[in-house]
C-alpha cells in the first residue's frame, strides 16, 4: 500500500502538484505504523515526540526529520523525507 501511495505522491509532484492531504496522512500512518510495531509496541501518537525518544529500533534523527515531514509532508523534501525513513526503517528491520 505504501508503494502505490508514494507513486501517487510523486506523479502528483512531477508535474508541480502538491500531493493530497488524504494521500500525506496515509503515508505518514503507514510510516508510524511499521515504526512502531517493528519495535513491538502499538502506535501510540499521545506525547509522540515522547514516544519516539522511547524506540530502540529507529533511523538516524527521527525525531526531526518526522517533525520536517509533519510540517512539510505534501512538499517535494518532504515527501523525499518520507520515503527515506520508510526505507531506512525497512532495513533496520531487515537487519534484525
Amino acid at each position: 500500500h505504501m508503494t502505490n501511495l508514494a507513486e501517487s505522491m510523486e506523479a502528483d509532484l512531477k508535474v508541480h502538484q502538491k500531493p493530497s492531504p488524504v494521500i500525506v496522512r496515509d503515508a505518514l500512518g503507514i510510516f508510524l505504523s511499521i515504526l512502531f510495531w517493528s519495535n513491538h509496541r502499538p502506535v501510540q501518537l499521545d506525547n509522540l515526540t515522547e514516544q519516539i525518544k522511547t524506540l530502540e529500533m529507529k533511523p538516524l534523527n527521527l525525531e526531526e526529520r518526522l517533525e520536517y515531514v509533519l510540517k512539510r509532508g505534501n512538499t517535494f523534501l518532504g515527501f523525499r523525507q518520507l520515503n527515506e525513513l520508510v526505507l531506512e526503517q525497512r532495513k533496520l528491520i531487515a537487519k534484525r
